[in-house]
């Protein structure tokens, strides 16, 4: 297919990579940064334009891969026939773009993307369209490149969004101020990879629930104390360590009881 890409960023910049590496054709890239767009229309070896207003009409899909919050002032410009016009976010919904064409939806991968990766990660793809035909379109787009491709309304995919946060964003500042913390310590925070990596192999196979171990759940409160103590000099982790300690004897306490 040939494919239009709204955006400069990460994710404009993986995908299109990977519509590429898939046997698409990026034939035009639009974006406000003349920096980012001159080197992503040189890397795609396409058509560029820093005005959205006036996009190659041309092309099967038109991709929207903007901040959340740009999604929309970005829609208002774009004006199209029956071309589908989708975003990538989980966050927005997909009426945000019934202005834009007659046949529009959402493509959200639900994956972080970050330039000069040289191992593409897995691409899982939630897809949305206002129509059957644009469904059909999105699906045969997404089974090129993507995978465990399922359908999901605004509703569904805000939740998955959430989730999502959950466990990259919130883990990796969980790991941020852990690495800050053994810094701090004179600790190598290298040591605890084996550690991370086995927690998430085993969670591909059984209910995070039942892998839980750790001082809390065990109720072992003088570890709990000890470990308080060394981190008197460490307000961030302090609190967190408390709270999620607290969290994880109230959790388990409730599926006792359940």
């Amino acid at each position: 297919m040939k494919v239009v890409i709204v955006g400069t960023g990460n994710v404009a910049h993986v995908l299109g990579d990977t519509f590429i590496g898939a046997g698409h054709e990026i034939i035009e890239v639009a974006g406000r940064n003349k920096e980012q767009l001159n080197a992503m229309a040189d890397i795609f070896k396409c058509n560029k334009c820093d005005d959205i207003e006036n996009l190659t009409p041309s092309a099967d899909i038109y991709l929207i891969a903007v901040s959340d919050e740009s999604i929309e002032t970005v829609a208002q410009k774009i004006r199209l026939n029956e071309q589908v016009v989708v975003h990538t976010a989980g966050s927005v919904g997909i009426h945000v773009l019934q202005q834009c064409s007659a046949n529009y939806g959402v493509v959200y991968p639900l994956q972080s993307f970050r330039k000069g990766l040289t191992q593409k990660p897995i691409i899982p793809v939630l897809l949305d369209g206002n129509n059957a035909a644009t469904k059909e379109t999105l699906l045969s787009f997404a089974k090129t490149w993507g995978e465990q491709l399922q359908f999901a309304a605004d509703d569904e995919r805000l939740k998955t969004h959430l989730a999502a946060v959950v466990v990259n964003n919130f883990v990796n500042h969980l790991f941020t101020i852990t690495d800050q913390y053994c810094k701090e310590e004179k600790l190598n925070f290298s040591l605890l990879y084996p550690l991370i990596e086995e927690t998430v192999h085993r969670i591909k196979s059984v209910s995070p629930s039942t892998v839980q171990t750790g001082p809390a759940i065990r109720h072992d409160f003088i570890t709990l104390e000890k470990h308080l103590s060394i981190l008197s000099n460490h307000h961030y982790l302090r609190e967190l360590y408390k709270m999620l300690s607290s969290n994880i004897i109230d959790f388990y306490k409730k599926a006792e009881r359940d």
